[in-house]
């Protein structure tokens, strides 16, 4: 559908509740998709998804805690979350558990998930 994606659309707001990731979109659209869609945000805890940032200008949603990106122009095109993904997120909470107990485990780049 011609005029659909936009690259001048940016995020007003993100819930992941009730199963749905939702994105509120500055030009008014709304954006839900299934949760399960993106792995490693179902696997997170609810606490680890409420705290979010936009990035990339306002064109994208980061979660510090996961080391997680969406970026809007792949959520509005559709694209899920891909497999290898969710291994990485694995091993990221892993070594952050790690971190957090004493271990000297370093800490890696972030997933991100890749505009078809």
């Amino acid at each position: 559908m011609p005029g659909m994606i936009s690259h001048n659309a940016r995020v007003k707001d993100v819930s992941t509740g009730r199963g749905l990731l939702t994105v509120w979109l500055d030009d008014g659209r709304i954006l839900s998709l299934p949760l399960a869609w993106y792995p490693s945000l179902k696997e997170s805890s609810a606490a680890e998804r409420s705290i979010w940032r936009k990035c990339g200008g306002g064109r994208g949603i980061h979660w510090p805690a996961i080391d997680y990106d969406l970026d809007v122009e792949g959520l509005l095109k559709g694209a899920r979350e891909r497999p290898s993904i969710l291994e990485f997120t694995r091993r990221y909470r892993t070594r952050k558990r790690r971190a957090r107990a004493g271990s000297s485990v370093g800490r890696g780049a972030g997933p991100r998930l890749a505009t078809p």
